[in-house]
């Protein structure tokens, strides 16, 4: 089985670049995806769990460093490097802290570049080897088959499934593993209760994220059964996916009747602090929701992903006050929270399609027109 890795960079010709010079097979390595902006890196990072992330710094609606602070966030513990065309030591500084591997400087050097992918493979090995000997103490059936590699890679989908709150993806994932189980019905007492306590794991954490008690979801729910020398292993995964659908609706049916997430509500706080430094996670928080599950409704509700949202109202405001009320750019991109001019003279043009200089070419006229548009 290969590593998985993602390439996110807004210029095409550095992805295609990295892909060339990249000696991917020899280090046991696969390109699984590829995304032109952190927003998407990001969204990419939560469905294919990449084994390595290269990155640029630079990008559009979601900067790099905002994109890996993110992930690290949710414990992803991906191998990063940063690829950039800055040599700019508060970059390098917070790459160190997202415990970045390496930060590559544009033009790319294939030895270089090459080195760093080694060393990532090598540090893939020897995790893998260091999991393989955590895990020996389970000795049997179940450790010794390939069961254990389907068993996690499911959990991370049903994870997945869990913290955005889709029941139809819940129930397809323990279908899968108990179509899995069918050959494995021979399971040891200690291996069962391993998977049992895998699942509540999951489960219990998850929960916890929407600000919720298992108590609250489930009340006095005996789980003695389980221990039972006669239960097997399809009566478990029987039992665990009841839970999780219970958790499942119980979730829906409090966020519902508490009124904990209401779409309008935070696109109201969004347009009231867009000048602000906000963040996915401090947004969930306050309307007490998971990122993820902010995230992926957000999306669902809107058309668009929050920080694409986001990045719109940052936009749209910078625009009027260049072309409506004649601001200096540099003014203009502090007033809508951009430290950095170089990143708003980006993304401004990835907006638009045009810098903002262009803008001052227009009279209101213009602009209204155009926002009709947007």
């Amino acid at each position: 089985m290969k590593y998985k890795a993602i390439i996110v960079d807004d210029e095409s010709w550095t992805r295609e670049v990295l892909k060339q010079l990249g000696k991917w097979d020899e280090y046991n390595i696969e390109i699984a995806g590829e995304a032109a902006d952190g927003d998407y890196g990001l969204e990419m990072a939560r469905a294919i769990h990449p084994d390595i992330i290269l990155t640029d710094v630079n990008m559009p609606n979601l900067d790099g460093i905002s994109f890996i602070r993110t992930i690290r966030e949710e414990a992803n513990n991906a191998q990063i490097i940063f690829i950039s065309g800055y040599d700019n030591y508060d970059y390098i500084r917070n790459a160190l802290k997202l415990e970045a591997l390496d930060y590559i400087l544009k033009p790319i050097k294939p030895d270089e570049f090459n080195g760093v992918l080694k060393q990532c493979s090598d540090l893939l090995n020897k995790n893998l080897e260091e999991k393989k000997e955590h895990q020996s103490p389970l000795k049997g059936d179940f450790l010794n088959t390939f069961w254990l590699e389907d068993f996690h890679r499911i959990c991370e989908k049903l994870h997945s499934a869990l913290i955005t709150n889709q029941q139809n993806k819940i129930q397809d994932n323990f279908k899968e593993l108990v179509a899995i189980s069918a050959d494995n019905l021979n399971l040891s007492k200690a291996n069962i209760i391993y998977i049992y306590f895998i699942l509540l794991e999951i489960l219990q954490r998850d929960i916890s994220s929407y600000s919720f008690e298992l108590k609250e979801i489930f009340g006095d729910i005996n789980t003695s059964f389980v221990f039972d020398i006669d239960t097997t292993i399809i009566q478990v995964l029987d039992f665990v996916s009841n839970l999780y659908f219970i958790a499942s609706a119980k979730i829906d049916e409090l966020i519902k009747s508490s009124r904990r997430f209401d779409i309008n509500k935070v696109q109201s706080y969004l347009i009231e602090h867009y000048r602000e430094v906000i963040s996915l996670e401090q947004v969930a928080g306050i309307f007490h929701v998971s990122k993820e599950y902010l995230s992926h409704l957000f999306k669902q509700e809107t058309g668009v992903g929050f920080s694409e949202y986001l990045t719109s109202l940052k936009m749209n405001k910078a625009r009027e006050l260049i072309l409506i009320d004649k601001m200096p750019i540099k003014e203009a991109a502090f007033s809508v929270g951009y430290i950095d001019l170089a990143h708003f003279y980006k993304t401004f043009k990835k907006t638009f399609g045009k810098p903002p200089g262009d803008m001052l070419k227009y009279d209101s006229k213009d602009f209204i027109q155009t926002d009709k548009n947007c």
